[in-house]
């Protein structure tokens, strides 16, 4: 088996590695809250093509450097819970990366700012995409804001940065002097600070960051 697709398949959990895999398509493998990378994956260590799309993952392991072969990873909407993205410049076959930095669902965080510069150490890159990073401007309402805690019981820190996002009210500009909150600030230019270390990239998605 060279090729397996279980996306969408909820429930159905990799158990054990399978070495001789070379593309595996995990997307949207779990309910809508946080979850853990599944330790399976970094058994497949002949990997070269790695969609996990659209899953709230709590963190990517810094032992995915094991997937020494992989040279395509995928990570739209998956980066909404993590803290920190783990040095992957060790993944010296890594041609394209995709960490698009929109939410899952309603009730997840979206993408931090932070996670911009560890991805610009991987410097194998020709093709990286970092779109919808952008400001984000929504009030949340009572009851999204609670499933949003609930989700984030695990990090209370994350929870308190978004909890003063809220508070910290700003003009929508829309003419009706409505005031509503953040849930992310803008992207500026010292969040890009780095990506010139990427030499051989080639293609830049960058949409949607305005």
């Amino acid at each position: 088996l060279r090729v397996l697709d279980i996306s969408e398949c909820r429930g159905f959990l990799l158990t054990t590695g399978m070495p001789g895999l070379e593309e595996l398509r995990y997307n949207s493998y779990a309910a809508d809250g946080p979850v853990d990378f599944p330790e399976a994956v970094l058994g497949c260590t002949g990997l070269k093509r790695l969609f996990m799309n659209s899953n709230s993952l709590k963190q990517i392991p810094p032992a995915l450097t094991a997937l020494k072969e992989l040279e395509e990873l995928y990570l739209d909407g998956s980066l909404g819970y993590v803290n920190e993205f783990p040095d992957l410049s060790g993944l010296k076959k890594l041609k394209i990366l995709h960490a698009s930095g929109i939410c899952n669902n309603s009730e997840s965080p979206l993408a931090k700012h932070s996670l911009l510069k560890d991805i610009f150490r991987i410097t194998s890159l020709e093709e990286l995409k970092i779109d919808l990073y952008r400001k984000w401007l929504e009030d949340l309402s009572k009851e999204t804001f609670k499933d949003m805690a609930k989700n984030l019981s695990h990090d209370p820190g994350r929870l308190k940065e978004i909890s003063d996002l809220q508070a910290e009210k700003v003009e929508a500009g829309d003419g009706k002097k409505k005031k509503i909150g953040y849930l992310r600030k803008p992207l500026t230019a010292a969040h890009l600070e780095g990506i010139g270390a990427l030499r051989q990239l080639r293609i830049l998605d960058l949409g949607e960051n305005m």
